[in-house]
């Protein structure tokens, strides 16, 4: 058992490198990437679009309002939940952190 979780505390480590270099080369592709994309043997790297949306003030009262009953059915018990287990990792912060 111990190995596997120094398995996988390992390869959580080497995820958040990757994720970091992956961040900076996105960064660095996104600068020079022609409007068209590019094709690569791996693959194809392309432009895609993702809306944002910005709702009236009324919308976001209607938000707040729907918030608020749900922490109140919630409390009363009138709202369900079902509980579901996962596992869980936490790296241990560094001295320098």
């Amino acid at each position: 058992m111990q190995q596997l979780l120094t398995q996988y505390a390992e390869l959580n480590a080497q995820k958040k490198a990757i994720e970091q270099q992956l961040a900076e080369l996105r960064d660095q592709i996104s600068e020079q990437l022609p409007e068209d994309g590019a094709r690569i043997d791996a693959g194809t790297f392309s432009w895609s679009k993702r809306k944002t949306w910005t709702y009236s003030p009324t919308v976001k009262a209607l938000e707040g309002k729907l918030k608020d009953t749900k922490k109140k059915e919630e409390k009363s018990g009138k709202a369900t939940f079902e509980e579901t287990t996962s596992l869980r990792f936490t790296p241990k912060k560094e001295d320098n952190e």
